[in-house]
């Protein structure tokens, strides 16, 4: 796996996860001020599953 972690970009993907968590979090508040909690609460957890993601990839890689 040391030949693997050479090629891929780490810093790269965890931005990857923290952006899109944020883009995730702020359609997150548009639904929830509109009154749509459903999607609002899915967005939330997807965006909490995400930032997730990203703390796992830059602890462990």
């Amino acid at each position: 796996m040391g030949e693997m972690n050479e090629i891929i970009d780490f810093e790269r993907i965890v931005n990857h996860w923290i952006e899109t968590s944020d883009e995730d979090f702020q359609t997150m508040l548009k639904l929830f001020e509109g009154k749509s909690y459903n999607w609002s609460l899915f967005l939330g957890h997807i965006s909490v599953e995400k930032l997730m993601k990203a703390y796992y990839v830059k602890k462990f890689h």
